[in-house]
């Protein structure tokens, strides 16, 4: 049997924009097959440590979740995700919780 669906859900306290460093999500990254080319190619790689994130954002699509306070964002669980960098003066803060689907 497969495992019942996971979902996260990202709420903006305050509103985010880019200096802030918002969350990064990688849309269709949430598969067995993406997790494994993910692996192979940044984890096993050989060269450890000579890619960097930016690099891998340069090749896999993304999308930065920038947003106004209580915009939510929902995603599966297993999607390969990151925070942004902040590097404005003001704390990022969001609500976040996950939900269990009924398989």
């Amino acid at each position: 049997p497969s495992a019942a669906p996971l979902f996260s859900v990202y709420i903006p306290l305050q509103n985010i924009c880019q200096a802030m460093g918002p969350t990064i999500m990688l849309p269709g990254s949430h598969t067995g097959d993406a997790h494994q080319e993910f692996i192979e190619e940044w984890c096993n790689s050989g060269d450890s440590g000579s890619k960097t994130d930016d690099t891998m954002l340069q090749q896999w699509p993304h999308y930065e979740c920038t947003g106004r306070t209580g915009d939510a964002f929902v995603m599966c669980s297993q999607t390969l995700h990151c925070g942004g960098a902040n590097t404005s003066s003001t704390r990022r803060v969001l609500l976040y919780f996950s939900v269990v689907g009924s398989g």
